[in-house]
């Protein structure tokens, strides 16, 4: 394995359905800048073969990420969130046996033939509806060891050497709280091609994930596709035209033709209900955590490229929304700082986060 650990991070590595994003840090005088970032798409759409993971190596050799290390990003319809009780007093190692044997039985799988992992929740607010000698909740994540070998077999034979995988939920955390580092309840939706993904951190931890197909960015492109019967890049064209933006609605003279009303219109149904997602994950979060205060949305993914999509989510759930991109946090130089505007790189940033919180060097 060839890793130039003095100078750069592991390649930071976030593969769904239909696009790449990845992200390196190098290391400067000052601390650790980007050193090269990039999201493109991807060709074939149905799992990953060993041609298309050929050319995600060459792409990243061609803007400038070094190494053969990475970190792989697992897909969401691959990884299991669900809080785990656990015995107030329990250590840490039993903590992770009994998460572990919980979230096996859960999936109706085999202890062996699962990864996981598990993170302590912040105690929940004196407020907070609670029972005398209570068990400890933690939030565990685990991946059945087929989907996993299924994704980092070919990005071996390609040439990396993957040495972590990591939930999105997890990346997506981390991301959050490094841009976010203030301890009330956060939520980050992240809008992918093949799953809406949500999080709630407090305290910068995190408290609840959650994963919802139905939300995903892929949906309403076929909604489009179908309905007004258009080939994909037509889809593409009239989704990328339309704002939700008030302000920039009012501000436009161009006239809207029926195909943008329809779009329009499956647009708004569509984030109406990822909105809905949001505000349930906010409002468990907030019941937990009743001291927190006023929550925070944060958007991301390929989805909050649309426009307006912040503004939207504003009005309809009544709680400030921004999007999370890696620019909010990490530092570059000016010839990277567009690309760090992306939304569709904060997994793939909160990846380099995970690294570094963990020791790198």
């Amino acid at each position: 394995m060839f890793w130039p650990r003095r100078h750069c991070s592991p390649i930071a590595l976030d593969i769904d359905d239909q696009s790449v994003g990845a992200v390196q840090l190098h290391r400067t005088g000052s601390g650790w800048r980007v050193g090269a970032a990039c999201a493109f798409a991807r060709l074939e759409h149905d799992g990953l073969a060993s041609p298309e993971a050929a050319r995600i190596r060459e792409i990243l050799t061609r803007q400038g990420f070094e190494g053969d290390a990475c970190i792989v990003c697992g897909a969401d319809s691959a990884i299991t969130c669900s809080p785990v009780e656990v015995p107030p007093n329990a250590a840490p190692e039993a903590v992770s046996a009994i998460a572990h044997a919980e979230i096996a039985r859960s999936m109706e799988r085999l202890p062996n033939t699962i990864e996981s992992t598990a993170w302590a929740l912040p105690p929940a607010s004196r407020r907070a509806p609670q029972s005398q000698g209570a068990m400890r909740t933690v939030l565990a994540a685990a991946c059945p060891h087929e989907p996993c070998e299924a994704l980092l077999g070919p990005i071996e034979q390609a040439g990396l050497e993957p040495i972590a995988f990591e939930p999105r939920a997890a990346a997506l955390a981390r991301a959050l709280t490094e841009s976010r580092p203030d301890a009330g309840v956060h939520a980050a939706a992240w809008i992918g091609w093949e799953s809406l993904s949500i999080v709630v951190t407090y305290a910068q931890s995190l408290v609840y994930a959650r994963s919802a197909p139905h939300g995903a960015l892929g949906r309403l492109h076929d909604g489009v596709r179908a309905e007004l019967h258009v080939p994909a890049h037509l889809a593409d064209r009239l989704l990328g035209g339309i704002t939700l933006d008030r302000a920039e609605q009012g501000a436009s003279d161009k006239p809207v033709d029926a195909a943008h009303k329809q779009t329009h219109r499956l647009l708004v149904k569509h984030l109406g209900f990822i909105c809905d997602e949001i505000e349930e994950s906010v409002s468990y979060a907030l019941h937990r955590y009743p001291d927190s205060g006023e929550a925070m949305i944060s958007l991301c993914g390929p989805g909050a490229r649309l426009r307006g999509v912040d503004s939207f989510a504003t009005e309809r759930l009544g709680l400030r929304s921004d999007r999370l991109t890696p620019a909010d946090w990490l530092e570059c130089d000016e010839a990277l700082q567009e690309r760090l505007m992306d939304p569709a790189l904060s997994v793939a940033a909160g990846l380099c986060a995970g690294w570094l919180n963990g020791g790198g060097s």
